[in-house]
């Protein structure tokens, strides 16, 4: 089979994933809550295979063979990988989501790569916590990584305004966010922004004067 028509075969494999995922998690009124468990695994295992799909064979709307797509591409799985990777996979494509709702905002730089490390040379003074905290940053989990590269790709293969097959259908809450925090911290900046989600550990908020 020719490469272009192992692309397509899998794009479509990877959007049917896609679209089975979203229709489970749309049916919830509340992201983070499942009655059913067997909906939940539906949905982990939609998304979990399409995205692995796309990381696999580059498919989607973007195509990663040029180094600086593929750059970008990167930077968002750093970003996913160290800030969330220990959050289930909602929570993954949520901090993924918010990384990409910067770049489309004129308050952020306009690539991928310098909304996740914009100011990271200001010890402790950044915007992900990860890429300014003097610690090295190491990818230790090889079976994580090349699935959050997947999530990556899968978030970068949908277009925001088409919400009847992209993610927004499974992050709904999420389509203006630009922050979050851990639960377990309670932030000054927090009361000036909208809350929008509870994922995980995480607290997104979208900011009303953007």
């Amino acid at each position: 089979m020719a490469r272009n028509d192992k692309l397509f075969v899998a794009s479509h494999n990877a959007k049917a994933g896609l679209v089975a995922a979203a229709e489970v998690v749309a049916r919830h009124s509340v992201i983070d809550d499942y009655d059913d468990l067997a909906d939940a695994d539906t949905a982990e295992n939609g998304v979990s295979s399409a995205a692995l799909e796309v990381a696999a064979q580059g498919a989607g709307e973007q195509n990663f063979a040029d180094a600086s797509s593929a750059r970008q591409l990167r930077c968002l799985a750093e970003g996913i990988y160290f800030e969330a990777r220990g959050e289930p996979w909602r929570g993954q494509l949520a901090v993924g989501r918010v990384i990409l709702n910067r770049v489309s905002s004129k308050h952020y730089p306009n690539t991928i790569c310098g909304v996740v490390y914009q100011n990271s040379h200001l010890h402790n003074r950044c915007q992900f916590s990860f890429a300014c905290d003097g610690k090295a940053d190491r990818i230790r989990d090889a079976k994580v990584w090349f699935s959050v590269r997947g999530y990556a790709a899968w978030l970068l293969a949908n277009r925001p305004n088409e919400r009847d097959v992209s993610e927004y259908r499974v992050l709904a809450s999420l389509q203006t966010a630009t922050h979050y925090h851990a639960d377990y911290v309670r932030p000054n900046w927090a009361k000036h922004f909208e809350l929008t989600a509870r994922i995980g550990r995480h607290i997104f908020y979208s900011d009303p004067s953007a």
